[in-house]
């Protein structure tokens, strides 16, 4: 419950032998890698004043925000340092719209809440520097993606949010612009720091013989409508459409044809659903062999992402989720990813090979290799959950990762590159 601030002369007074004057927070001034210079965004470094005498109180559900993924918190390794990151996102978005709400009712407390906003920042900054200082080495690493983690953290990532925040506290933004904006650049910026963090280990096992230049987009356009972030249907769009400029597909001779996308792994059809539903004319081949399994690791792990469906249940769910397009846009093979035939491919080449079946090392290098050579030169050689809960993902992906060739991240754990002609001697 929001309690109302006392006056000065009610408040606690200082603790014996310590002088009454305004208290200070170091909040990240003079921090690792000379991080004043995030802390200088209210002016000058982060400001005296006193600090809050009552909690906030929690935004609503609707506009409560939780920056935890579960990745994360599945990998001992790394959660020393990115859960706090987090958890400070948590918190500090929902301290800007508990701030928001109260200045609704309280618009007579402006500065009030201004000065609390201030004090929530600093901490914020205080909390992520403090982060930086216990990140691994591969955080503090310049990788492929020419940045560093730690600087992602203590730059990046407070200079794009803290406009939308104080905009919010402030009044100037409108909430439900606002809460996506803050969602997004969260989400977003928690992805792209994780990116970092996975190439910074591999510069530091490998150099940069595997990969040599990496991109993060995070400039995705937003297909969905009432989404907090990007959903892989959406990075992959962005990319056959030309909205990412030398990341996308290269345009095509034939460019009266539909563009055509292969998903390897179609598992309920939720990524075609998006991409048929969000594109007028593309068509789609997908590819899962919807095995019940047996009693191995994989086949368990299987089960529990199924959450108990066998796969027979879920290739109906699948059918159900495309019928309207099944037969004219859709094609469903049921059969395991290196078992398709060049007659059941089709004719012609695919625009996008989309790999996102079994993720252990080996399956992902011979699904990207098998499905690369249906990719049309200019085409996306293309997949999903790249990041610290799959290692043989990012490792597949590294050992098959063409010479010359920059990898392509983006939200929702995608990647991909542009496949060259075969011996053109063009890098990708």
């Amino acid at each position: 419950r929001f309690e109302p601030r006392p006056p000065a002369a009610e408040r606690p007074s200082e603790a014996p032998g310590e002088a009454a004057v305004p208290r200070r927070l170091a909040c990240g001034a003079g921090g690792p890698g000379g991080g004043a210079s995030v802390a200088m965004m209210f002016g000058e470094h982060c400001m005296a004043f006193d600090p809050p005498t009552y909690a906030l109180p929690e935004p609503p559900w609707e506009l409560h925000s939780n920056f935890v993924p579960e990745s994360w918190t599945a990998t001992e390794h790394h959660r020393p340092s990115l859960v706090p990151v987090g958890e400070a996102l948590t918190s500090v978005v929902n301290s800007a719209f508990a701030l928001r709400l109260l200045h609704n009712d309280f618009p007579d407390r402006h500065g009030e809440f201004l000065n609390y906003w201030q004090w929530v920042w600093c901490k914020f900054l205080d909390s992520i520097y403090h982060v930086a200082a216990i990140m691994p080495e591969s955080a503090k690493t310049l990788s492929a993606l020419g940045s560093s983690a730690e600087n992602l953290l203590m730059e990046d990532l407070p200079q794009s949010l803290q406009p939308v925040l104080h905009g919010i506290v402030s009044g100037k933004r409108k909430l439900e612009q606002g809460h996506l904006q803050a969602q997004n650049i969260s989400l977003i910026s928690l992805q792209h720091l994780e990116c970092a963090m996975v190439l910074g280990d591999e510069v530091l096992k490998h150099g940069f013989s595997r990969v040599g230049k990496a991109e993060f987009h995070g400039n995705i356009r937003l297909y969905g409508v009432g989404e907090f972030t990007v959903h892989r249907a959406d990075a992959i769009l962005s990319a056959l459409t030309g909205h990412l400029g030398s990341a996308s597909a290269t345009p095509r001779a034939y460019r009266d044809a539909p563009l055509r996308v292969a998903e390897i792994g179609a598992h309920y059809g939720d990524f075609a659903y998006r991409i048929l539903n969000r594109h007028p004319t593309l068509t789609w081949l997908g590819v899962d062999p919807y095995e019940c399994g047996d009693d191995s690791d994989f086949h368990r792990d299987l089960a529990r992402f199924r959450k108990g469906l066998t796969g027979s249940q879920v290739l109906r769910a699948a059918r159900k989720q495309l019928r309207p397009w099944l037969g004219m846009r859709a094609q469903l093979l049921v059969a395991r990813s290196t078992d398709v035939t060049e007659a059941e491919v089709g004719e012609g080449p695919v625009d996008v090979a989309f790999i996102d079946a079994i993720h252990d090392e080996d399956h992902v290098i011979a699904d990207i290799e098998f499905w690369s050579r249906f990719v049309r030169p200019g085409g996306l050689v293309a997949g999903h959950d790249y990041g610290f809960g799959n290692t043989g993902v990012v490792e597949g992906v590294h050992k098959v990762l063409p010479k010359g060739c920059t990898l392509h991240l983006a939200p929702n754990a995608v990647y991909w590159w542009l496949r060259a002609p075969d011996s053109s001697g063009i890098s990708c």
